[in-house]
This record gives structure tokens, C-alpha cells and sequence, in this order.
């Protein structure tokens, strides 16, 4: 056994390689004028091993362009369903959006078959308005939805206790929940 130059730790005198730090072992050969052979050992640190740079550029190089545009697709995909999809997130986004007095973000969430005027509604919203969300339950069946929700509005609505419980249905239409109908 030797010892391996770089780490210092014993080496079997036939590795080529340090098992410990993976230092490369040079063997070179000299003839002694009364001894019949001589090895010299000396360890060097492995140089060639590719850089995570290197190796990066190797893979984008072995992809080819198609696979590229297909992983793009996949990525843009996976966000696009990570967005609001459900429609349990169109009734939420809907009352943020409503509780922020902000119509025309709300109307994105309603069907156009709906009257919405993105402008004067906003004015029937106190300032300080917050609506809760108590509960919420979704029923899909194919492409309608049943929502059933629970809400507590601060300030009081003159009309009522300020607990509400509503059903609002949804149709999917190209991919996307709207709002048809809220009791």
C-alpha cells in the first residue's frame, strides 16, 4: 500500500485511481543501471472531469430543436393548470376580486350571457367591504359546476345578517370556468 499524494489516505500500489478523492495515479517506467526496474508513482488531480457548465451545454446540444419546443409546450402547460381552474377558484378569485372593487376583473369570471357593467357596480361597495369565505364546496358534472359557498360580509349589508349562503353555477367554456348564474 502507498499513499495517495492529494488526500494522504492508503492506496493499493496497482490503483490507478485514489478510491478516496478520485486523484489519477501516473506510472511512468525508469531502468536503473543495476536494479531491473523501477516504478515511479505520482498522483495528480483529475482535471477532466466536466464542469456543470460543460455538461449543460452537452445536454442542449444532444436535445434536438423539436424537444425543445415540446418541453416549452409541457412547461407552459403546467402553469396554464396551476392557474385559476377550478370552479372553486373562479368563486374565490371572483369575491377577491369583488371585495377589492375591482369589476372588470371580476366580470373575467362571469359568462358574457350575463349583464355586467364592469363600471357602476363598484359604487354599491363600501370602501371598507370584506367578504369571508366561511366554506366552500364544488359538484362538477362534465362541463357545469354547482358551487355551493358560505360568506360572511363586513360591513353588514342593509338586506340581511351579513351571513350568506349561496349556490352559484358554472359552465366550462374553451377550457375556462364562468360564472352562469348565483342565487
Amino acid at each position: 500500500m502507498v499513499h495517495c499524494k492529494s488526500c494522504g489516505k492508503e492506496v493499493p500500489e496497482s490503483a490507478r485511481f485514489c478510491s478516496h478523492c478520485g486523484a489519477e495515479r501516473t506510472i511512468t517506467e525508469e531502468h536503473g543501471t543495476q536494479q531491473s526496474e523501477q516504478q515511479v508513482i505520482t498522483d495528480t488531480p483529475r482535471n477532466d472531469y466536466p464542469s456543470s457548465k460543460e455538461k449543460a451545454v452537452t445536454i442542449f446540444k444532444k436535445v434536438p430543436w423539436y424537444g425543445w419546443i415540446a418541453a416549452i409546450l409541457l412547461i407552459g402547460f403546467l402553469v396554464n393548470s396551476m392557474m385559476v381552474n377550478s370552479p372553486k377558484d373562479v368563486v374565490e378569485a371572483f369575491f377577491d376580486a369583488m371585495e377589492d372593487k375591482d369589476m372588470e376583473e371580476a366580470g373575467k369570471y362571469v359568462h358574457p350571457s350575463i349583464p355586467w357593467d364592469e363600471n357602476n357596480d363598484a359604487e354599491d361597495i363600501p370602501d371598507n367591504a370584506e367578504i369571508d369565505i366561511l366554506a366552500i364546496e364544488e359538484e362538477i358534472d362534465g362541463n357545469r359546476a354547482e358551487v355551493n359557498v358560505k360568506l360572511e360580509m363586513t360591513p353588514k349589508p342593509i338586506y340581511g345578517s351579513g351571513r350568506d349562503e349561496t349556490t352559484i353555477e358554472l359552465k366550462k367554456v374553451d377550457g375556462d370556468w364562468l360564472i352562469v348564474d348565483m342565487d
